[in-house]
């Protein structure tokens, strides 16, 4: 991830997972300002979901706490932000978010003073996070597929308990005898590959029909590198 703005920041981990199961309730992100100047960060945690088009749409949550929301961070300094997890544990399927660090073009203490400053964002993080159930595992299924054409409308829904990545998976396509491997993983297929099907969730999206495969009937199936 990168910036064009001069007051960049690092934020680590990107990714983080709770095991409530494990008592694993609270975990530490560190933000550090590499610049000579001191900037104003705000943090907050949003719910997660997608659509069929494989969109993201978050939304406020009170599942989490975040300490300290907003911090002044110095030249060269780094600071730890606090997330605990306190909303209601679902076992049935993990729970998506995502941690949004932001920096803010103003003083923390003149915005309290109500100088009617508007806080606009210069840069951001938004980092992954899991509550993740016992013994969670992703169960990606080809649920439908229709020719369009020259292309191929595909709907993939997670039936397991946990996300995954579309590259860990390949398409196998077959037409009698003929069989066709559509690797998600490979750079012709990047973009789709970096879908990210959340537990219990499908997406539909087209692919081309794959030249060596004629206008009759197909099967798919998807299985996993």
């Amino acid at each position: 991830m990168f910036s064009v703005h001069a007051f960049a920041f690092r934020l680590t981990p990107i990714v983080a997972e709770f095991y409530p199961d494990k008592k694993v309730k609270a975990r530490t992100f560190k933000v550090t300002n590499p610049t000579e100047k001191e900037i104003t960060l705000e943090a907050k945690v949003l719910s997660r979901d997608i659509s069929e088009d494989g969109k993201e749409i978050r939304e406020k949550t009170s599942d989490f706490l975040v300490y300290p929301p907003q911090m002044v961070l110095g030249p060269g300094k780094t600071r730890s932000i606090r997330v605990s997890f306190s909303g209601k544990f679902n076992n049935k399927q993990e729970q998506a978010y995502r941690l949004l660090v932001a920096q803010l073009p103003v003083n923390l203490d003149a915005d309290k003073r109500g100088s009617g400053v508007k806080l606009n964002f210069l840069f951001k993080y938004v980092a992954s996070i899991y509550v993740v159930p016992k013994n969670a595992n992703p169960n990606l299924k080809v649920e439908s597929l229709t020719r369009k054409g020259d292309l191929l409308e595909l709907n993939i829904e997670n039936k397991g308990k946990r996300h995954s990545l579309l590259r860990h998976y390949k398409l196998v396509l077959k037409q009698g005898e003929k069989s066709v491997d559509i690797d998600f993983s490979s750079e012709a297929f990047k973009d789709r590959g970096s879908l990210n099907l959340l537990a219990g969730k499908n997406v539909k999206f087209t692919i081309k029909a794959p030249k060596q495969l004629g206008s009759g009937k197909l099967k798919a199936a998807l299985i996993k590198l």
